[in-house]
């Protein structure tokens, strides 16, 4: 790359030139390009691994705004999660229980789509 940009009349032609002669000397290796497959298997992956990350995220902040009202969840399984925190809500009224309604449909959502890429 350094080659190409000491050259002294910068034109398309000399640019070809150069890249011809760098790949001739060997200065430049063939890349491996991954196949469409395994790209959209890393995708799935990553994307997977976000959406589980971010679903521990919303539960744990779930459980910080219930101990805020003095309720302690305790350890629950993914499936009796929302069970759990709804039979906790009802100890709580006048409407402070709204924020955590809205982030129980938040996990819901995020739930639906990280089954959907199971």
């Amino acid at each position: 790359r350094a080659a190409l940009n000491a050259q002294r009349n910068k034109t398309d032609r000399n640019d070809a030139r150069g890249i011809a002669e760098m790949i001739r000397l060997g200065w430049y290796r063939a890349v491996h390009v991954k196949s469409s497959d395994s790209q959209r298997l890393r995708l799935l992956l990553s994307n997977r691994r976000l959406l589980k990350r971010k679903l521990i995220d919303v539960e744990n902040h779930i459980r910080g705004t219930l101990r805020a009202f003095g309720l302690f969840m305790g350890t629950v399984s993914r499936g009796k999660f929302e069970g759990r925190v709804l039979e906790l809500l009802e100890g709580i009224g006048d409407g402070r229980n709204d924020f955590i309604e809205t982030m129980l449909a938040v996990r819901q959502g995020m739930l639906a789509g990280y089954n959907a890429l199971h």
